[in-house]
C-alpha cells in the first residue's frame, strides 16, 4: 500500500481531520459524496478554494454541520486551465518584486502572495502539497507548521564550511 494511503487509512481511523490531520473536535463537515472526515472550520476554508472533495474529488455543493444539521452552500469553482495560468502571471515575488522566474515561484495557499525560491533562501521549491509564507503558518496547525519546517531545512542549501585561505609568510611578516 502506497505510503500516502496508509496515512489516510490511519488519520480516519484515528478520526483526525483528513486536511489539518489533527483530531476532530463536535463540529465536523459532512459533504454530499458522505465523506466527513473534516474539521467544518478546515473543509469550509478548503470550499473557498475548491468545491471538491479532498478525498474523492466529487464536486459538493454543500457542507452539512453535523452537531446542528446546519447547511451551508457553497458556490461553484469552476475554472478552466487557462485562467489558473493567468493567476501565474501576474504574480511578483513580495521580496524583490520582479515577475520573472515562475518555475521558481512559490505562491502560499493562503494569501496568493508569491515569493520566488531563492529569494527566500531554499534551493528548490519544497515537496509539500501546501505551502505557506512566514505570516500564514502561524495561523496553521502545529503539524502543518512541522511538516513544513522540516521540508524546508531539506530545501535549503547545504551550510558547508568556508574554505580557509593559506597565508604564506614572508620575511616583512616576522618582523
Amino acid at each position: 500500500m502506497p505510503n500516502r494511503l496508509k496515512k489516510l487509512r490511519e488519520v480516519q481511523d484515528r478520526k483526525k481531520c483528513s486536511i489539518c490531520m489533527e483530531y476532530i473536535n463536535k463540529k465536523q463537515g459532512l459533504l454530499e459524496c458522505g465523506h466527513n472526515d473534516f474539521c467544518l472550520k478546515c473543509i469550509s476554508n478548503w470550499a473557498n478554494v475548491s468545491n471538491k472533495c479532498p478525498l474523492c474529488k466529487q464536486k459538493f455543493f454543500y457542507i452539512e454541520n453535523t452537531i446542528n444539521n446546519q447547511i451551508i452552500l457553497i458556490d461553484d469553482h469552476e475554472s478552466s486551465e487557462e485562467e489558473e495560468l493567468d493567476l501565474f502571471e501576474n504574480t511578483i515575488c513580495e521580496i524583490c518584486k520582479m515577475p520573472n522566474d515562475d518555475d521558481s515561484m512559490l505562491l502560499c495557499d493562503n494569501c496568493d502572495k508569491g515569493f520566488h525560491t531563492f529569494c527566500i533562501g531554499l534551493e528548490r521549491i519544497p515537496y509539500l502539497e501546501y505551502w505557506f509564507c512566514s505570516q500564514c503558518i502561524i495561523c496553521q496547525s502545529e503539524y502543518l507548521q512541522e511538516m513544513q519546517r522540516q521540508e524546508i531545512i531539506l530545501a535549503e542549501p547545504p551550510d558547508l564550511p568556508h574554505k580557509r585561505m593559506r597565508r604564506s609568510f614572508t620575511s616583512s611578516d616576522s618582523g
